[in-house]
């Protein structure tokens, strides 16, 4: 840890650095100097205190209420490919490393703003180098997994972030964007458990949940999960859609909610075995939403998906499919709790004999957790 008469300097030296030292090297290495710092056994009320001041070096004697961050203003303006980013309507609970690490990543570089009569000037020259652009990306992951409630004031804008590095044709910026959208959206699912120490009124309104999932969902996020091309992607852009938040899923329109079962029944047919375990252990998430659950339909195309990838000939893939079975398990039995016959009715009696001997079946297999599923089945 470091104490109160290291952080402001080490920190200053390290945003100066970022910002007027030309080698790329030297600046990557302050980047994973600060990520590091961010990690280590976070969240850490040193670390804490030291996002949330105004300045690195520290607040000045003058009582201003301006914040003043070296070199982000002057920085601040239209992203190239998009409209403007809202970074003038950050919040009142500033924090420098979010904002400077945004900079890095979507906005021109300052060298270039003297260029802006030669208008042939591609995105790949105006924005900072890729070795900078991906370690800013993993500093934001960082502090999004390590500090969310920080960060959760920055949702929309980080959101949008994300949707630009998917947009984009290096196929890193795009696998660390949808990294980025994935911690978003665990940060989220965490706040909102029911033993969250966080209370009621700090948590990210569930409004606003589904504000930002509607967002990503207009945005390039479908794309990206449909591109075949980049399997890596389909498999982190799953992860992402798996971590929607039980409650903002049911609020978002009815074609979104179509739009994500679809293509994650789609992929569970993809013929790359990281793909398809995604998908099958997002489909395992899916199907206990209680908005979900008492779809018969969705169950029944759930548990069709997921027999299929239990005799899949990845292991990765079966292991996946088993936890999915499990929680697809633990539907039919609320089910049949709350609606009784009803549903014994509209389910399958052949689909239900046919779960019944997969988790036989997946007993056998060495996966781990395959023979608490077969349990639950029993029970």
């Amino acid at each position: 840890r470091t104490g109160p008469s290291g952080e402001q300097p080490l920190c200053g030296y390290i945003e100066n650095t970022l910002f007027f030292l030309p080698d790329v090297n030297v600046r990557v290495s302050s980047l994973t100097l600060l990520g590091a710092i961010v990690s280590a056994q976070a969240p850490l009320p040193e670390v804490q205190l030291l996002l949330h001041q105004l300045t690195p070096s520290g607040l000045g004697d003058s009582g201003s209420s301006t914040p003043h961050f070296s070199g982000v203003p002057e920085r601040q303006g239209k992203a190239p490919g998009g409209p403007p980013l809202s970074m003038e309507k950050a919040p009142a609970e500033l924090c420098w490393l979010i904002r400077l690490c945004i900079s890095l990543v979507v906005l021109p570089r300052e060298d270039c703003y003297s260029d802006s009569d030669t208008g042939s000037v591609s995105n790949a020259t105006i924005l900072e180098p890729s070795p900078v652009r991906l370690e800013s990306l993993q500093v934001l992951a960082l502090l999004v997994k390590g500090y969310f409630s920080v960060s959760q004031s920055y949702l929309l804008e980080l959101g949008e972030v994300a949707c630009r590095c998917m947009e984009e044709m290096d196929p890193s910026i795009q696998l660390h964007g949808a990294k980025l959208l994935d911690e978003l959206g665990m940060g989220i699912i965490e706040q909102h458990k029911p033993d969250s120490p966080v209370a009621l009124d700090q948590r990210v309104p569930v409004a606003l949940v589904v504000t930002f999932w509607t967002r990503m969902l207009n945005g390039p996020l479908p794309g990206a999960l449909q591109n075949s091309q980049h399997p890596m992607l389909q498999t982190s852009t799953c992860n992402a859609l798996s971590s929607i938040l039980p409650e903002a899923f049911s609020g978002l329109p009815a074609d979104k909610q179509i739009l994500c079962i679809t293509v994650l029944l789609g992929l569970n047919h993809s013929e790359n075995p990281l793909v398809k375990a995604a998908a099958a252990r997002a489909l395992g998430v899916y199907v206990v939403f209680p908005c979900l659950r008492q779809d018969v339909m969705f169950v029944a195309d759930t548990a069709n998906v997921i027999l299929t990838s239990l005799s899949d000939g990845s292991p990765n893939v079966r292991a996946k499919a088993a936890w999915s079975l499990g929680n697809l398990t633990d539907t039919l039995i609320i089910n049949m709790e709350l609606l009784g016959q009803s549903f014994q009715d509209e389910f399958s009696d052949l689909l239900l004999l046919k779960m019944l001997r997969a988790a036989i079946e997946a007993s056998k297999d060495k996966n781990k957790g395959s023979d608490i599923t077969a349990v639950n089945m029993w029970s």
